[in-house]
């Protein structure tokens, strides 16, 4: 138990306290890194799109095979090496 000016609190009191702000400091820190991000693309947008003459993107899509195929496949690959 924590004692100051007279006030005593249990470990599980501040413990509660700090459940109930959780929501509020996430929220809070959300707004927050999205207006620093979103000021950095406003007002970095152009000096970014001066480094880079095209933007290519990846698809990472993949197709599984099955057992057989991939068996199969992976054999082939070690006669290869």
């Amino acid at each position: 138990m924590l004692f100051q000016n007279g006030v005593s609190l249990s470990k599980q009191a501040i413990s509660k306290r700090l459940n109930e702000c959780i929501p509020c400091l996430q929220e809070l820190l959300k707004q927050a890194f999205s207006l620093i991000y979103v000021n950095a693309l406003e007002n970095h947008q152009s000096l970014l799109l001066n480094y880079f003459s095209d933007v290519k993107l990846l698809d990472v899509t993949t197709i599984s095979l099955p057992n057989q195929v991939a068996d199969e496949d992976m054999l082939s690959m070690h006669n290869w090496s």
